[in-house]
């Protein structure tokens, strides 16, 4: 519970910093598809092909992102089954 409790006191900064390098990929990446419908609209070949590959950082966030869905998933499960549980006491005093 206390690791939980940690985990969600600490996303904020963390989504804060992933959210910043997402919006640092994305502007990437319209970047590169402005670059090739330019290219394509002139008729001319690219000069390369966009690096699509993911960095070992990139791979770290994405192995880390879902692991705390993961996470968060599993907060949701239990959080039920202890709704649940108050419900049935609740009943059986009721």
């Amino acid at each position: 519970m206390a690791g939980a409790l940690f985990v969600l006191w600490a996303t904020p900064v963390t989504a804060q910093t992933d959210s910043r390098q997402m919006q640092q990929r994305l502007n990437q990446l319209e970047n590169q598809v402005q670059t090739l419908s330019r290219a394509v609209f002139r008729g001319e070949k690219p000069l390369k092909a966009p690096d699509l590959s993911f960095t070992a950082e990139q791979q770290n966030i994405s192995a880390f992102e879902d692991r705390l869905s993961g996470l968060e998933a599993r907060q949701r499960e239990l959080t039920g089954q202890i709704e649940k549980a108050l419900f049935d006491i609740q009943q059986i005093r009721n």
